[in-house]
């Protein structure tokens, strides 16, 4: 049921990631690509969305059912892309290394 709420606030709102190619003006609009952190589990997820702030608020209202048992989820780490492709590339990396190894390799301390 909250997948099928969360489908129909997407189509009605025009959430970001699945709007059609927008006609008349060239609106771009970058990509995020995000580390969370969960203290209760101890567990990172790795993402990417043009809408930050409403992607973890969905995380943390559990309408993510692979990762609601964590909740909440904190942000560690972002970046921007400005595409989707980059974005993906970027992700993709990022769970390869894992997401505790490459904040490492950036020196960045989650604690």
């Amino acid at each position: 049921r909250v997948a099928l709420r969360r489908q129909d606030r997407q189509f009605e709102s025009g959430h970001p990631d699945k709007r059609p190619p927008g006609r008349g003006l060239f609106v771009v609009m970058d990509y995020a690509i995000y580390i969370l952190f969960s203290q209760s589990c101890n567990k990172f997820y790795t993402g990417y969305t043009q809408a930050l702030g409403n992607r973890i608020n969905e995380h943390n209202a559990g309408e993510t059912t692979s990762i609601k048992s964590c909740i909440p989820w904190s942000l560690i780490w972002k970046t921007e892309m400005p595409s989707r492709g980059e974005a993906m590339k970027l992700e993709k990396k990022i769970k390869a290394r894992g997401a505790k190894r490459f904040l490492a390799d950036l020196d960045i301390n989650f604690n």
